[in-house]
Formats: structure tokens, sequence, C-alpha cells
């Protein structure tokens, strides 16, 4: 998603989200500090993405931290 937004590229960037939304929802709202940190806290063309991770982690800060444990997909 990065390198589409880097060449501007907006309708894959578009593509990108939607597919993030359908069918990862769960596991952005699992993992908001690794959606953050790993995709797309610097891109401007993700702002709804990147409030969905900061509304989450607001909301329940200690279950966004996670358990130890758990294992980050990446």
């Amino acid at each position: 998603m990065a390198a589409a937004d880097e060449l501007l590229l907006t309708e894959l960037v578009e593509h990108s989200k939607e597919y993030l939304r359908e069918f990862h929802y769960k596991w952005i709202l699992q993992f908001p500090f690794q959606v953050l940190n790993h995709t797309i806290s610097h891109l401007d063309s993700c702002k709804d993405l990147r409030e969905l991770s900061l509304n989450t982690i607001c909301e329940n800060p200690t279950a966004a931290l996670g358990n130890k444990e758990r294992k980050v997909p990446f």
C-alpha cells in the first residue's frame, strides 16, 4: 500500500483499503498498533484506517496492547 501511495496509484490504494476492511477487519481491531506502525501511520491516503486503529486503541487500550503470548502475524 505504501508503494501504491508513493506512486500515486490512488485506485490501487482504495482497493487495498476496501480489501482490508472487508476481509481483515477483525485483524485490524485485534492488532491496531501493528497496523499503525507497519502500514498506515505515515500514509495520508489511509486516514480512515488510521482513525479506526486509533479509536480501537482509545476505546480499549488493555485489549489493544494484547497478551504477550499472542503472536503477531507478521
